[in-house]
């Protein structure tokens, strides 16, 4: 929700039994200082404030704060003082900025922990203030945002839920490398790496002893071995943009597989457990389920759910009697939808078959033909 405001009182500090403070969406461009005399506050949401840079220096002041939620914000560095908040457990949009540093510690020729010794810390998002391109980096730019991965941004081992998002590195963090990772992220459930293009290998992640989620986005050639044999606990597995990726296989536990963007992905096979599975079919040139999907029917026996994306031209192939009708039917569930709010909806156990399509032939010709003309567009745009 989208607010007015634009700033807060200046004696807003005298609030001192204040718990809940949420400034969202609002065109506020800083907080007094007085903010941090509200020593009982434990929520402070600043989500979407677009146009705020700064956080005052007091906030270590805070002592009593669980929530800091920075998210969408324009923030140039977080104070050092965040390191005294010991009851904090829930900090998302903390930005690593390689021109002003995130924090006064990182600063520093040598940085100091800001997180490690706060093991009330539930939930961390860190996220590199990002460039067109990494070219633009130079090197003691990125020498500088290892540091400050490395050491002032180590999280402590009481951490659950960890998004690493744009991290223009050629490396990830020291505290995700093989020999320390199960004993210093002994707790991590929920694990999101978005978009770190440049590790030339992802991290040990089968060493996760707790890990149940896994998202990845971004390039990436292959999964670790070592998560495919020791991720024994991950049930639900989101991959999007990984456009290298040739197969999806060896996962005894995952429960739920949700893929979008790879266009080369040859093979998805021995997923016992497997019960749910999502797809967005690649773009709206590509009309068609994938090959592997009909390739090999007795891989997904204990599928009880199909969701697609996909184009009009696709969704009339899903039609009973089309194309892909032979293959659906097996399915408990399935559905597919189109950007056209155009749907299908099948549930086998009753004999139910849902769709806007059935007495709407012109509009499946109009829409093709739209598809048609939207491609010749885009391609007359790409041969400029």
């Amino acid at each position: 929700m989208h607010t007015n405001i634009e700033s807060l009182p200046h004696n807003i500090g005298n609030l001192i039994h204040l718990r809940y403070l949420n400034v969202s969406w609002s065109r506020v461009t800083e907080l007094p200082e007085s903010v941090c005399n509200l020593t009982n506050l434990q929520f402070l949401i600043l989500k979407g404030c677009r146009q705020l840079t700064q956080i005052p220096l007091g906030v270590g002041r805070l002592v009593n704060l669980w929530t800091l939620d920075c998210r969408g914000t324009q923030l140039e560095s977080l104070p050092y003082g965040i390191g005294r908040l010991k009851y904090l457990n829930d900090l998302r949009g903390f930005v690593v900025n390689t021109t002003t540093g995130t924090c006064p510690a990182c600063m520093e020729a040598e940085p100091r922990s800001v997180l490690k010794g706060n093991q009330k810390l539930k939930h961390l998002r860190l996220n590199c203030s990002s460039r067109s391109t990494s070219d633009g980096y130079r090197e003691e730019e990125i020498e500088k945002m290892e540091k400050v991965l490395d050491v002032a941004l180590h999280p402590p081992s009481s951490l659950v839920t960890l998004r690493l998002q744009n991290l223009y590195l050629l490396r990830y963090p020291s505290w995700m490398a093989s020999a320390s990772i199960s004993s210093l992220l002994p707790n991590i459930s929920r694990l999101e790496l978005n978009y770190c293009v440049h590790w030339p290998l992802l991290p040990p992640l089968g060493k996760l002893p707790s890990l149940e989620f896994l998202e990845i986005k971004g390039a990436l050639a292959s999964l670790p071995e070592g998560l495919i044999r020791q991720a024994t606990c991950l049930a639900t597995l989101d991959l999007a943009n990984v456009c290298a990726l040739k197969s999806i296989r060896g996962f005894p536990s995952v429960k739920q597989l949700s893929i979008s963007g790879i266009s080369d992905l040859e093979i998805v096979t021995d997923l016992p457990a497997l019960e749910f599975l999502k797809l967005d079919t690649f773009g709206r040139r590509n009309h068609h389920l994938p090959d592997w999907l009909a390739a090999c029917p007795a891989c997904f026996t204990t599928l009880q759910r199909l969701d697609v994306y996909g184009t009009t031209q696709l969704l009339r192939r899903c039609l009973q009697s089309r194309a892909y009708w032979p293959m659906i039917k097996h399915f408990p569930i399935f559905s597919i939808k189109d950007n056209r709010r155009n749907y299908i909806n099948y549930i086998k156990h009753s004999c139910s078959f849902d769709t806007n399509l059935v007495d709407a032939y012109a509009a499946f010709a109009a829409a093709e033909e739209e598809e048609e003309t939207e491609e010749e567009e885009e391609e007359d745009i790409n041969d400029l």
